[in-house]
C-alpha cells in the first residue's frame, strides 16, 4: 500500500510539474489583460497572439499560426491579431483546401507596426 501512495504522489507531482512547464513555455504568465471577446492563442512556433474582434471558433476549427521573421527580442512578445483586408505587401501563403485566413498579428514598436505573423484556421477533423 505504501508503494501505491508513493506512486500516486510521484505521478501527481510529475503532472503538476509538466503543467507548470507548459504554462510557462506558452507564455501565459506574461499574457496582457484581455477585453471582452478577446482570446489568446499560443503556438509551438513561438507566435503568441491575442485575437481582437475575431469570432472564437476553437470548438469547430483548429487554429494555426505562422510567424514572420522578427528580431529575437520580439519573439516572446504577445502580438495583437485582427482580421483585416490584406495588403499586397502582406503576401501570405495559400495553404490549400479547408484553410481560411483569420487574422494578421502585429506588434507596435516605437509607433511603427511590425507584422509578427498570420493566423489561419481549418475545420476540426
Amino acid at each position: 500500500m505504501k508503494w501505491f501512495v508513493r506512486l500516486v504522489i510521484v505521478l501527481l507531482l510529475g503532472f503538476l510539474g509538466f503543467a507548470a512547464y507548459d504554462y510557462y513555455r506558452a507564455g501565459y504568465h506574461t499574457l496582457p489583460e484581455l477585453e471582452d471577446g478577446d482570446f489568446p492563442l499560443s503556438f509551438a512556433s513561438g507566435l503568441r497572439g491575442v485575437m481582437h474582434d475575431v469570432d472564437d471558433l476553437r470548438e469547430t476549427r483548429v487554429y494555426a499560426g505562422y510567424p514572420a521573421e522578427v528580431p529575437s527580442w520580439l519573439e516572446d512578445v504577445w502580438s495583437h491579431c485582427e482580421a483585416r483586408e490584406l495588403r499586397e505587401e502582406d503576401r501570405i501563403p495559400n495553404l490549400g483546401v479547408g484553410y481560411r485566413y483569420e487574422a494578421v498579428c502585429t506588434i507596435e514598436v516605437e509607433g511603427e507596426e511590425v507584422i509578427r505573423g498570420v493566423i489561419y484556421s481549418r475545420p476540426e477533423l
